[in-house]
């Protein structure tokens, strides 16, 4: 399954990112940032110009929230995601998975100078240009290029629909320069074969139309379960090539490319940890207390090497004759 692109066109990146700094943000996206503070939605849409957005962005980055958002000038329209510590921790142990296998992947010169060049840029903003904004959950970077190569999203079970439309996005606004896009989706609604977990993966590729090569989305897997229940584990294994984290052009001429694996058991083992932290999280325990010497103190000195010497070597500077530096235990035990 793939989906038109365009045209190919060398990309011009911008100079630097806009500006944090703004006005007050107008009065439409005032209501909006009081709707999101109180209704807190995984994943909602809001009509919005972009002289509203222009002083929005500011002020949505001064909320305490963990909040993720896509802005689309040409259809006026700004999607606000807010995920939930569940799918921060499965999006962090993911891509320290794959990161770690992409590091520890080796052959010769042009792919161990491509290893090198690929680092995380975690969930960084990509500004698409023409007022084009995106907020990935996680995503990996190349030395010396605008965009990251490789973008993760996780999504919710009622907004799985919209995540091929995000993978198809990230590849057209960056004109190919974003190559894969790996999709999660998480789902945990009431079913009666209990949570369910799926992931898609989205490629770049280049098709012709009317004689002319233009950019494909090509869907490489589709809505694959790696969890089919509380206790069912389909088999399979995920294949990621280490050209889905590299610009175009980085490993011309390599015959034999290789790959990383992750098995749907270690993904259902990841999915696992990230449930049990953030019930641990959700439900915290009492902690044991711990003594804790104290030590009486008129006023709070200002310390320098001078006077830390004569501490040193003065016991009647000590209030409380029970309390012993750990220095001067350091020095008794010599």
């Amino acid at each position: 399954m793939t989906s038109s692109l365009g045209k190919i066109r060398t990309l011009t990146p911008p100079e630097s990112a806009p500006s944090s700094r703004s006005p007050s943000p107008p009065p439409r996206a005032q209501a909006i940032l009081s709707h999101i503070d109180h209704a807190r939605a995984p994943w909602t849409s809001f009509p919005l110009t972009p002289a509203e957005f222009a002083g929005f962005e500011h002020a949505l980055r001064g909320l305490a929230l963990k909040t993720r958002f896509d802005y689309s000038p040409t259809d006026a329209c700004l999607t606000v995601r807010m995920p939930t510590a569940l799918h921060d921790l499965f999006a962090f142990k993911l891509t320290r998975t794959i990161h770690g296998r992409i590091k520890a992947l080796t052959g010769d010169d042009k792919i161990n100078a491509a290893v090198a060049n690929i680092d995380l840029d975690c969930t960084s903003d990509i500004y698409l240009g023409d007022g084009v904004l995106k907020s990935p959950d996680s995503a990996f970077g190349f030395d010396n290029t605008v965009f990251p190569p490789f973008v993760i999203e996780i999504g919710y079970s009622t907004k799985r629909a919209a995540l091929p439309i995000l993978a198809h996005e990230y590849m057209e606004l960056s004109e190919g320069h974003i190559r894969t896009v790996l999709t999660v989706d998480i789902e945990y609604r009431p079913s009666t074969t209990g949570p369910r977990a799926v992931y898609s993966l989205y490629r770049y590729a280049v098709g012709e139309k009317d004689g002319k090569e233009i950019g494909v989305c090509s869907t490489a897997v589709k809505d694959v379960a790696f969890r089919q229940g509380p206790a069912s584990v389909p088999d399979g294994v995920l294949v990621l090539s280490l050209v889905d984290f590299c610009p175009l052009g980085a490993l011309d001429g390599v015959d034999d490319i290789p790959t990383i694996s992750i098995t749907h058991a270690e993904l259902d083992s990841l999915l696992a940890q990230a449930e049990k932290r953030y019930a641990e999280k959700r439900e915290p325990r009492p902690l044991a207390p711990r003594p804790f010497p104290k030590r009486k103190r008129s006023e709070t000195p200002v310390l320098s090497s001078s006077t830390e010497a004569a501490e040193d070597d003065d016991d009647d500077d000590d209030d409380d004759d029970d309390w012993v530096p750990r220095r001067k235990m350091a020095r008794q035990g010599d």
